[in-house]
């Protein structure tokens, strides 16, 4: 009937759309059309919707999809695989079907679902709304609404299936390796533990089977699931877990991991902080941490370049140490932002860099001294070359004082209030 791909319209502003929203019949032209999944914050959608502000997003979100049936009384059961993060009300044809982690009782547009995280906002759940087939008719519309846990949740996404006269209701379980990262390195001889996540939706996970380049590594029969692989040989290695529920199905999910003789260092820049500021010729204190699993820091170098329009500035180094604490002195940096970062190199010849930090150094602006002298005003400027402007107030006009040269002494009008700054021509 509705394939989990499917485009569907959807409402992103926040605003209820008016009852008889979930009805075949309500007008949704103005509505977004997108295909499914549909959402944000994961990197995963087909859709990406509007979610409103990071610190304050829409509770719901509305989606639409008609569909038409030659013969609907020809069903005899019918499901829905439902993702939804975090809750979902469910309708067709205008009746609730189904709700996927949302209270009892009447929904409006701010009730919050119940928060989900880790595999179980990833899966789909199977859901039997085999009792609401007689609302099937020729001409049908399914009407979803999504709510969040919280107004700063960073993500949500939707995707439904339904189907219909299914021959086996059995689905397979759902399996995660989260730990160790993918991509991520191990130094020889260092045991790998192995972490996975598993959910049966219609049933229940009775064991996780590891393994490492195809070799059966040990079993988990409940959570966390956790095996250790203590003898992986160097090179690429791919890791699998492999869940089985009750029903006898299997489902599995793997990962890449690279097992190295040697690890590469790491560097990590611990001052100055990204987007600092200085004043010119202020002393800049650069810092480095540096750490070899499995060797030892041979030389930490540090680096730094203009950051210009133009990108071609070259990268400078600014200093070194071989032993801690990794720390140098910038001094007399140009006046425009800079980026400072640390290359660290181990025993045996291989390197990192730290992420870089970029730094402002102000320019240098003019200064403005006052003083009085009896009824007199004497101002100095420096440098010499800016030009003295008054006002009558903060906002302005400002007026050039251009024949007075530094200290220059005026006599205010009494009981009238004028301001002074240097410009720089």
């Amino acid at each position: 009937m509705l394939t989990k791909n499917g485009s569907w319209r959807y409402l992103d502003t926040g605003e209820f759309p008016g009852q008889g929203w979930n009805f075949p019949g309500y007008d949704d032209s103005k509505w977004r059309v997108g295909a499914s999944e549909l959402g944000y914050g994961d990197t995963d959608e087909n859709t990406v919707i509007d979610g409103g502000p990071f610190d304050a997003r829409h509770i719901t979100s509305w989606f639409r999809r008609e569909f038409k049936l030659t013969n609907p009384n020809l069903y005899r059961n019918l499901w829905l695989n439902l993702k939804a993060d975090d809750g979902a009300v469910v309708y067709l044809n205008g009746t609730e079907v189904a709700r996927l982690r949302m209270p009892a009782g009447a929904i409006n547009p701010n009730t919050l679902g119940e928060k989900v995280d880790g595999l179980a906002e990833e899966i789909c759940y199977p859901i039997d709304i085999s009792r609401s087939v007689e609302l099937l008719r020729s001409n049908n519309v399914v009407a979803v609404e999504v709510h969040q846990s919280d107004p700063g949740d960073p993500d949500a996404s939707f995707a439904l299936e339904l189907a219909g006269n299914l021959s086996r209701i059995e689905f397979p379980p759902y399996a995660k390796i989260v730990g160790p990262p993918d991509g991520s390195m191990h130094l020889l001889g260092d045991p790998i533990q192995i972490v996975a996540q598993a959910i049966d939706p219609d049933g229940s996970v009775i064991k996780v089977d590891f393994f490492g380049n195809g070799q059966f590594l040990g079993s988990d029969i409940a959570p966390p699931y956790i095996v250790v692989w203590s003898n992986a040989a160097a090179g690429p290695r791919l890791i699998t877990a492999v869940a089985t529920d009750n029903s006898g199905l299997a489902n599995s999910a793997s990962i890449n991991v690279l097992v190295l003789s040697n690890l590469p260092p790491v560097v990590t820049m611990t001052s100055p902080a990204h987007d600092s500021m200085f004043m010119p010729g202020e002393p800049i204190p650069v810092s480095a941490s540096a750490t070899d699993h499995g060797g030892s820091i041979q030389r930490v170098d540090f680096f730094r370049k203009a950051h210009e329009p133009t990108f071609n500035e070259p990268e400078i180094l600014a200093g070194s140490r071989t032993a801690p604490p990794f720390s140098i002195t910038l001094s007399n940096l140009a006046p425009g932002h800079h980026f400072i970062w640390a290359v660290a190199t181990d025993n045996q010849g291989v390197t990192s860099a730290a992420q870089p930090v970029m730094i402002h150094v102000e320019a240098m602006g003019p200064m403005l001294f006052i003083r009085y002298e009896g009824t007199e005003v004497v101002i100095d400027w420096m440098p010499p070359e800016a030009i003295l402007e008054e006002a009558p107030a903060v906002t302005g006009p400002w007026t050039p004082l251009p024949n007075i040269r530094p200290p220059g002494r005026l006599t205010p009008a009494p009981g009238q209030s004028t301001f002074y700054r240097a410009r720089l021509p």
